[in-house]
């Protein structure tokens, strides 16, 4: 009972593979068998391997060919090049982390940095003085709700830079403060103190230019792109918001949208930002167009209900 939204459309897309291969390991036999039958079919059977081959490969080149494909590989790169030797930092989807997962155990690339979500779950790894009691009740692969907990410890007990991909939500009485760092967010300290930078100057997109328009020649049904093009249009609208630019910002925000795909959870994403730098009637707007895809969305309905 997945959700209909691009995403878990595109992760369901995975289900397929046991059937191509049932499905070519079926033509496989049909073909031998076709080629033993009697010797003149053998040329017969040639011709359609051929034929079996080349005709999808010619049909399907262009969606699958991906000599040109950078953006997966950009995007990590970016996010750890801009982080201080020795950073923390918290991936939230697999699109964060195993890019910058292969960029560091296959090309060495910033291995200085421990990331702390590789596969789903949060490494204790990074808190290595994390009481042994609360460990083992955890367990290796703690449940998302034990997850604030484990962040608390590491910024009350480690001095390390940290950096998320999505701030999580955490006591008031810490203190803690997210700020934008680009695609990511860094949590600040109390004294902890915000340092001004450009990361927007500082990256590069091999596929876009210098002012992150949306490109037009890329392969068509790629969510990683879509996914990716999104994070880096919220971003900076988030920034544009904060300057006071609202017009380019709510532009820059639709331009993404129509991109991506307007399902309930872009839509509902695009609410809250909207919400909470005060433009009631976007967020309004969004929301409500979020629960016309689907109705019943328990956080879109929440949203619309705090905003009224």
């Amino acid at each position: 009972n997945f959700s209909l939204d691009l995403e878990w459309r595109w992760v369901m897309r995975v289900f397929g593979i046991p059937a191509y291969l049932v499905t070519a390991l079926c033509i496989g036999a049909g073909l031998d068998a076709v080629y033993c039958f009697r010797p003149m079919t053998r040329y017969l059977a040639a011709a359609l391997v051929f034929l079996l081959i080349l005709l999808p490969f010619a049909a399907h080149y262009h969606d699958n060919d991906k000599s040109d494909y950078f953006w997966a590989h950009d995007y990590a790169k970016n996010i750890l090049d801009s982080m201080p030797h020795g950073a923390v930092f918290i991936p939230e989807a697999d699109h964060a982390a195993f890019p910058a997962l292969y960029l560091q155990i296959v090309e060495g690339f910033r291995t200085d940095i421990t990331i702390g979500r590789k596969y789903g779950y949060v490494d204790l790894g990074i808190v290595p003085g994390f009481p042994d009691e609360r460990r083992r009740d955890i367990g290796e692969f703690p449940f998302r709700r034990y997850e604030p907990e484990i962040f608390a410890w590491l910024l009350e007990h480690d001095s390390r830079p940290v950096y998320f991909s999505r701030p999580p939500r955490l006591p008031k009485s810490l203190g803690i403060r997210f700020v934008p760092a680009g695609l990511v967010f860094r949590a600040l300290r109390p004294g902890e103190e915000e340092i001004p930078r450009d990361y927007w100057a500082e990256y590069t997109w091999r596929g876009l230019n210098q002012d992150l328009q949306w490109p037009l020649n890329i392969p068509p049904n790629d969510y990683t792109i879509r996914l990716i093009l999104l994070e880096i249009a919220m971003a900076r609208t988030r920034e544009d918001f904060q300057a006071g630019e609202f017009d380019i910002g709510l532009a820059r925000l639709e331009e993404a949208l129509d991109f991506y795909g307007r399902d309930v959870t872009s839509l509902n994403n695009a609410g809250v930002l909207c919400a909470r730098h005060g433009l009631d009637a976007p967020a309004r707007n969004y929301f409500t167009e979020a629960l016309r895809h689907d109705p019943d969305n328990p956080a879109a309905t929440s949203n619309l209900d705090r905003l009224k």
